[in-house]
């Protein structure tokens, strides 16, 4: 379900998201704040509920945490503390956009389906020019039963994969997930008339 490992940046290291945290005297740890905001023009991405949901997490990660402890915890299957850990560095301003990126598949992967739509929408509306946070984003929308958005997402990551080579994998995973989703919510075969 990840076209785009955590560890790689590509083009989201040229776009540039500020972050408030709220209160301020919580900077030193983003989870225990009241809440995050991540802007980039016009667009906002406040996590408040999230946060309350982070919170419960046991155990809760170390807040130095950095991307390798993230990545250890994803492969351990931990992904609730790996989205803190992520969410912790999108907050530390070390590549924002790739942790936030990373904070939606972990929430995904931890069956929080809402809240990394709410992240993956952010994402797709702000990093334009890369075709993973749309299928991130189409992936989780089919899971949520939204098809028509899902096939959407699926459709233009999908026609942006085919301008850029070096997306040859994400072309090939939105086809596929497309496939999958074509069959979704089509009606059951009748049985014959006797």
């Amino acid at each position: 379900m990840d076209p785009f490992p955590l560890t790689e940046q590509g083009s989201a290291a040229e776009v540039s998201v500020t972050v408030e945290i709220v209160p301020e005297t919580a900077a030193t740890d983003a989870v225990t704040a009241k809440r995050v905001v991540f802007c980039r023009a016009a667009m906002r991405l406040e996590l408040t509920t999230l946060l309350q949901t982070l919170r419960a997490v046991d155990p809760l990660p170390a807040p130095g945490a950095d991307h390798g402890a993230a990545i250890a915890y994803c492969k351990a299957g931990h992904h609730e503390q790996a989205a803190v850990a992520v969410l912790r560095l999108a907050a530390s301003g070390d590549a924002p956009i790739a942790a936030l990126y990373g904070l939606a598949t972990q929430l995904f992967h931890a069956g929080l389906a809402r809240q990394a739509r709410q992240v993956a929408q952010f994402l797709a509306a702000i990093w334009t020019d890369d075709p993973r946070p749309l299928a991130l984003l189409g992936t989780i929308q089919g899971e949520l039963s939204a098809v028509r958005d899902a096939r959407n997402s699926l459709a233009m990551a999908a026609h942006l994969s085919r301008r850029h080579p070096g997306f040859r994998g994400v072309l090939r995973y939105s086809q596929r997930e497309l496939l999958k989703l074509q069959f979704h919510d089509q009606p059951e075969p009748q049985g014959r008339k006797a």
